[in-house]
């Protein structure tokens, strides 16, 4: 079973949704183009955009309507204004709701019963490629230890954080994988401790994992980050790299990882962190539930119960 993932507001399709007619011109046209009754019959709503109102047009069309619930999309500043109306539409109309936090689950579940727990994973294999030997890149600093991070540097990231901990520890390298502002890399200047890498191919990830000492994830614990489950975890885990972070709810219980409540902590736990040598054992054992796989399980199953109610 192949679901489909519609992201019409995306790319050359955006410029087109400002008008209600163009909607359903091409929901209908589009939908109809990619419906194949014998193997597309679900389609993924990963932010509730208008489409949503098309949801009971998708039912009769014959399609299993899943919202992927990956965030708490009033928490971004840049949210569309009519998130507020058009996610309880389809919250409420959706077959089924996958929420990847403990609080989006519940926030779900009071709308819909068809609500299932599905947090975050990784490409397990192939992060766990940076427990192999690999030449070090040409754009990293010589010194070490080395403290990564990889991930779009936007609001939630605690820029003040991460200058506090860079000027604490001068003998750190502290290297930035990911896209990030000017305004941001002008926070840094005189930092000589502190390396902006840019963007890289995914492939490449697991060869600056290798060369990282320790991983951070130094995220502002707002309303946005308390119904986050990040995926960079499990990819540093994968690695077998320890990961220091704020104290994000998500993360609690997890395999080496530090939570650190203060600024101060943050400091010590990274400390402590590129002292200590992961048990690998104990991170596989972890990562085993936090596969795509076993996600994909969830969701199967979730299709095939509303598929024997449907048909009951």
């Amino acid at each position: 079973m192949r679901g489909l993932l519609y992201r019409p507001y995306e790319g050359e399709n955006r410029w087109a949704f400002g008008s209600k007619f163009v909607i359903e011109f091409l929901t209908k046209h589009k939908l109809q183009t990619f419906r194949d009754p014998k193997d597309r019959n679900v389609i993924i709503f990963e932010q509730p955009f208008p489409l949503v109102y098309h949801i009971p047009y998708l039912k009769k069309l014959g399609y299993i309507v899943i919202y992927d619930m990956i965030d708490d999309w009033s928490a971004y500043k840049d949210a569309p204004k009519y998130f507020p109306q058009t996610e309880p539409y389809l919250l409420q109309n959706a077959d089924i709701v996958t929420a990847t936090a403990r609080t989006l689950y519940q926030k779900a579940l009071q709308c819909n019963k068809n609500t299932y727990l599905c947090p975050n994973a990784a490409d397990i294999e192939h992060f766990s490629k940076a427990r192999r030997e690999w030449g070090k890149p040409e754009d990293l600093p010589e010194g070490r230890p080395r403290i990564g991070f990889f991930g779009i540097i936007r609001e939630w990231f605690d820029v003040d954080l991460l200058r506090y901990a860079a000027l604490q520890r001068p003998q750190f390298e502290f290297c930035l994988i990911g896209g990030y502002s000017e305004d941001v890399f002008e926070q840094f200047k005189g930092l000589m401790n502190v390396h902006f890498l840019g963007s890289k191919d995914y492939s490449s990830l697991p060869q600056y994992l290798h060369h990282f000492d320790a991983t951070i994830i130094p995220f502002l614990v707002g309303d946005l980050i308390r119904s986050t489950n990040p995926i960079k975890v499990y990819e540093y885990l994968a690695g077998g790299k320890p990961v220091i972070a704020t104290d994000i709810p998500e993360l609690q219980g997890m395999p080496c990882v530090y939570l650190s409540k203060s600024r101060e902590e943050f400091v010590r736990n990274l400390d402590l962190a590129i002292k200590t040598t992961p048990d690998p054992r104990e991170i596989e054992v972890f990562l085993e539930d936090h596969t795509w796989a076993k996600r994909f399980d969830v969701i199967e199953k979730a299709i095939i119960n509303t598929k024997a109610l449907s048909v009951s």
